[in-house]
């Protein structure tokens, strides 16, 4: 919290940092709170940007121990 923030907005911006200009990004999951700040970021540097969440269904699975 000492580096990126306390609020989820503060270090989702904070996180929102390493997009790159025309570099595709993955967020992992789709907050409604914090989406915006990664779109807006997107958009800034033209990175092609997807939710996982949203494409993707994460089933929980059990690991195998060996």
């Amino acid at each position: 919290m000492n580096m990126l923030g306390d609020t989820k907005q503060l270090i989702a911006g904070e996180k929102a940092g390493i997009i790159k200009a025309d570099i595709p990004v993955v967020i992992g999951e789709y907050q409604p709170d914090v989406a915006d700040i990664f779109v807006n970021k997107a958009k800034e540097e033209n990175a092609p940007l997807s939710f996982a969440s949203e494409e993707w269904d994460i089933l929980k699975s059990e690991s195998r121990k060996f």
